[in-house]
C-alpha cells in the first residue's frame, strides 16, 4: 500500500527535536543534493552541515527549511530519521 507523506523527524543528542509528516524534502549530502519522496528506496547515508527544505504538500513554493549540523540520515518504511548534534532554525 502506497502513501503519500513520509514521516521527517530530527533526534539529537537531547532527543526528538523535530517531527512532521511531509510530502517531500532535500538536503545535501557529501556526494550531492538528495531529494526524498513517500515510499523512497532503503537509504543511510552521512550528510554535511545543511539545509533541510521540506512541503507538507506537492506545491513546492511553499517549502520551509531548518540546518542540521552534520550527522546521518536514514530512510525506511516512509519514516527519514536525521540523527545529528544541532538543528536551528533560519531567521
Amino acid at each position: 500500500m502506497s502513501s503519500d507523506r513520509l514521516t521527517l523527524q530530527v533526534i539529537t543528542h537531547e532527543g526528538k527535536q523535530f517531527e512532521k509528516e511531509v510530502f517531500t524534502f532535500r538536503l545535501f549530502t557529501p556526494s550531492g543534493e538528495l531529494g526524498v519522496l513517500p515510499e523512497h528506496t532503503t537509504l543511510v547515508t552521512s550528510i554535511n552541515e545543511t539545509s533541510v527544505y521540506y512541503s507538507d504538500s506537492e506545491n513546492y513554493e511553499k517549502e520551509e527549511e531548518f540546518i542540521v549540523a552534520k550527522g546521518t540520515l536514514k530512510v525506511q518504511n516512509n519514516l527519514a530519521t536525521i540523527l545529528t548534534t544541532k538543528i536551528s532554525y533560519p531567521n
